[in-house]
């Protein structure tokens, strides 16, 4: 297994996952992470303020062995141009739509930062224009954000299921095993989020 590519919408834990990702497998990316820096986050409200991202365009053109190529809202597009490169495995990572909207509400990010969607004032507002049926579809019994990702994936990966392992539910497909790293950092990731994120993600 040469390179993976892992994908994700908006709020799904992508940045925990390649964190796991680094701290066991060999696949790599440029520039690379200083996690340190990255997670040193004082309070949801700036959580994106520090994210250091991978820049797939330099990672495609480097004579790294094993490239990890990451991507946060893909458009089909990009999706298919995946699908077609030979030995890389797609990898979605995803969460309920309940547990994304909740995230993305108090971290600023996703619908709650993108400048194409209409601002919110209150949590009750983003379930009210946002968990509703013509957003929402049905995936191994949890109701996700309706797009067509699971088209794409060799790998679909259920946040809570990834951090309840400590990663493992993750790596054990690409053939590795979480350790007592990958247990301190989601234990340390956990804590970052407030009561109820943390009700929502364990």
């Amino acid at each position: 297994m040469k390179d993976v590519c892992l994908y994700y919408a908006g709020a799904c834990g992508g940045f925990y996952a390649l964190t796991l990702l680094s701290l066991v497998t060999p696949y790599k990316w440029l520039p690379k992470s200083n996690w340190s820096r990255h997670w040193y986050i004082e309070s949801m409200e700036t959580w994106k303020s520090t994210e250091q991202w991978p820049n797939n365009q330099e990672t495609s053109e480097s004579d790294i062995n094993h490239k990890l190529f990451f991507i946060c809202n893909p458009n089909e597009r990009q999706l298919k141009r995946v699908k077609a490169m030979d030995g890389v495995t797609s990898i979605w990572l995803y969460t309920d739509l309940k547990t994304q909207l909740i995230l993305s509400w108090n971290k600023k990010a996703w619908k709650n930062h993108s400048i194409h969607w209409p601002p919110c004032d209150s949590f009750e507002e983003v379930l009210n224009e946002y968990y509703i049926d013509q957003n929402m579809y049905k995936w191994d019994n949890h109701v996700v954000w309706k797009n067509d990702y699971w088209k794409y994936c060799d790998q679909a990966h259920y946040l809570q299921d990834v951090i309840k392992t400590a990663g493992d539910s993750l790596l054990r497909p690409l053939g590795y095993a979480s350790n007592k790293a990958c247990q301190k950092f989601t234990d340390y990731w956990i804590s970052l989020h407030n009561e109820e994120c943390q009700k929502l993600l364990k």
